[in-house]
This record gives C-alpha cells, structure tokens and sequence, in this order.
C-alpha cells in the first residue's frame, strides 16, 4: 500500500475528529481512509535475522 497523505476529517453534526492515512491499495481506482485513532495498528514486534 501506498501513502498519498494524511487527513483529518470532521463531522459537521457533532463535530468530532477523525485521523486518517490516506492509502492507495492498487486494486480501485480511488484512495481509501484508514483510521489512525484505532489501537490496533501499532505493533511492536518483529522478526531479526543474523547470518
């Protein structure tokens, strides 16, 4: 996936905030929001390799 920007959307009604990643995903031809105030993208672990 691809990074095209960031975003912060507003609603009118109640105004609360929401933080995006704007994303192309190369399958449609338009950009997709994921949301960065959900927890669970952050991820700590990985994997090391020594040769």
């Amino acid at each position: 996936m691809a990074v095209q920007g960031y975003a912060t959307i507003q609603s009118k009604s109640s105004g609360n905030q929401l933080h995006t990643l704007m994303v192309f995903d190369g399958w449609n031809e338009y950009v997709r929001y994921l949301n960065l105030d959900f927890g669970n993208w952050t991820d700590l672990r990985g994997t090391t390799f020594n040769g």
